[in-house]
């Protein structure tokens, strides 16, 4: 006798299908504009994806439990998710790097901005503290032109 239970298979496909439909139609977040479709670069860790599109905003995608997506939410998004600009916070980046758990832009003025999981001061700002949102490096007065993350630091 033949089972009728879906193989692994045609399990895997049904939640791959799913998943694409969710790509393709999800909403974006209140108040977002519209998701690029060029981008400037990509930087992309095993967790969590960063990228600045051609209108220089910069955006994130897949794990955010750490912060990493900077949108201030902490949580995870399967689609890309606007950077968070609010309180004077840059609203457009030219260089963009993901760590394993935090990411660092460098904003069009110089300033560089660190944002998730932020242990053994790995945001740049001299303290040990997660940022769910942009928050800009102690660069003690100097500008860099770019950088690089590691494992877990700038």
């Amino acid at each position: 006798m033949r089972s009728t239970r879906p193989t692994r298979t045609r399990r895997a496909a049904a939640v791959a299908l799913g998943l694409l439909a969710y790509l393709l139609f999800a909403p974006l977040p209140s108040g977002a504009t519209t998701v690029p479709s060029t981008w400037k670069q990509i930087s992309t860790s095993g967790r969590f994806t960063c990228a600045i599109g051609s209108n220089d905003v910069a955006w994130c995608w897949g794990y955010g439990g750490e912060g990493n997506l900077g949108d201030g939410s902490g949580q995870s998004s399967l689609t890309p998710v606007p950077v968070d600009t609010s309180d004077q916070r840059p609203s457009t980046y030219k260089r963009i790097s993901v760590g394993e758990n935090n990411a660092c832009a460098i904003a069009m003025d110089d300033t560089a901005w660190c944002w998730g999981y932020g242990g053994d001061g790995a945001n740049g700002k001299g303290s040990v503290s997660t940022e769910l949102r942009p928050a800009q490096v102690d660069t003690d007065g100097g500008r860099p032109s770019t950088y690089e993350i590691g494992r877990a630091h700038v």
